[in-house]
Order: C-alpha cells, then sequence, then structure tokens
C-alpha cells in the first residue's frame, strides 16, 4: 500500500470523526429505506438501530448478511468505506449494503433511528485520481439488486 499511514491519515483528515444520528423518514411502500452503497468515509461504525432491516455483503458481494435481533442487541458493526479503497488502490473494496424494511402499518411504517460514527482520513491527490480512473472496478455487481436481496441467476 504506497505511502500508507493509519494514525497520520487520520489526524489529517478534515473532520476525523463524525457521531451522527440518524432518522430515516420511510414513507411511501418501497422496501429500501437506504438503497445499495459504500459509505464515502474510511471506516463505518455503526453503533445501534432502533429497528432490524441493515444488510451487508460479504466481500465477493455473493451473499447478504441480514440484520438480526442478537446482532443489534450484542454487537457494533464496523466496516469499510470508500476511502479505504481508494488509500490501498483496491486491496480493500468497502462493503456494500443498505437497509430493506417491508413491514407496513395502517398508518405506515413508522421511522428507524441509527447511531453511527464516520471516521475519514486524508487520501492523497495522487489516490484520488487513481480512484477516479479506476471508479469502474468499484460498480456493485448487478446480482446485487437495490433491496440487498440476490437476483436469481
Amino acid at each position: 500500500m504506497p505511502d500508507y499511514n493509519f494514525v497520520q491519515r487520520m489526524h489529517e483528515a478534515e473532520g476525523a470523526s463524525r457521531l451522527r444520528l440518524l432518522r430515516y423518514l420511510c414513507d411511501g411502500e418501497r422496501p429500501g429505506i437506504a438503497q445499495r452503497h459504500r459509505d464515502q468515509c474510511f471506516i463505518t461504525i455503526h453503533i445501534r438501530s432502533d429497528r432490524p432491516q441493515l444488510w451487508l455483503a460479504n466481500r465477493g458481494n455473493t451473499q447478504i448478511i441480514e440484520d438480526a435481533q442478537e446482532t443489534r442487541d450484542d454487537s457494533v458493526l464496523i466496516f469499510l468505506g470508500r476511502k479505504a479503497w481508494e488509500i490501498t488502490r483496491g486491496d480493500l473494496d468497502g462493503i456494500v449494503h443498505g437497509v430493506l424494511d417491508p413491514t407496513f402499518g395502517e398508518t405506515g411504517r413508522p421511522p428507524r433511528h441509527t447511531v453511527v460514527s464516520f471516521l475519514h482520513a486524508s487520501v492523497s491527490q495522487a489516490e484520488r485520481e487513481w480512484g477516479e480512473e479506476n471508479m469502474p472496478r468499484l460498480a456493485i455487481p448487478s446480482f446485487v439488486s437495490d433491496y440487498g436481496m440476490l437476483k436469481a441467476a
């Protein structure tokens, strides 16, 4: 990994850490609250959600790891974002994830609240340029649908 120094990059990053409370409004009847994506940061720390339905894809994007009650109660999820991909020049992809909530009641679907921290790291101009040039390599495969379910082959 060219010129990689974790501590230095974390200290150089503008707004190195942001702890956020996210509120998803969940209006309409589409089950995809947060469609498939990679976070733009270096590391995401998903601390807690008040409702399940977060999904993560494995490294090869061949399986979906669905949220479970025991996972939410006993775990903190830590995963990589796009800046990790740029800094390592493709050695680390960043995790594809989203939120799928097909539950609807008579009054709609209740909002979803999540506590998450986004850790940022500095990216050099050369790494940024490499990322732009290699962006097609980061494309999310078509067999992972917008709603996080594997499409039939």
